[in-house]
This record gives structure tokens, sequence and C-alpha cells, in this order.
């Protein structure tokens, strides 16, 4: 529990200090993958097993960030 927390509050600050900057289409694709990212640091350090419905979901979640990735219009900067 305490390795899970500790994941998760890095994953948040990275978050965090990556996406400040960035446009809002970046930022929504971003924080859904986040979960993925998450899922499989539970695999690479805890040697977690991953059964069918989580495989599929992240696989959905993966598919159709991509899909949207490809879809998005740039974000116009201001004029400063």
């Amino acid at each position: 529990m305490g390795l899970g927390g500790l994941v998760a509050e890095l994953s948040v600050v990275r978050n965090i200090v990556n996406l400040m900057g960035a446009a809002p289409a970046m930022v929504s694709i971003g924080t859904t993958v986040e979960p993925v990212a998450a899922s499989s640091l539970g695999v690479a350090i805890l040697n977690q097993i991953l059964f069918g419905p989580r495989i599929l979901g992240m696989g959905l979640v993966l598919t159709l960030v991509t899909v949207q990735s490809g879809t998005t219009k740039p974000y116009p900067h201001p004029l400063v």
C-alpha cells in the first residue's frame, strides 16, 4: 500500500510539472493515459498480474488516445 501511494503521488506531481504549459488537448491525453502508466508500473515494479478486463481496458484507452491524438487540431498560440 505504501509503494502504491508513493507511485500515485509521484504521478500527480509529474503531471502537474510536465503539463503546466501544455495545450489543453495534450493535458487531456496525458491524464487519460495515467491509469495505463500506473498499471504498467504495477506490473513492472510490483510483479502484479493483469487479467482480461484490465488488459482490454488498457488496450481500449491506448487505442482511443491514439485515434484522438491524430484528430486533434493544434492549439492556437496567442499573439503576444
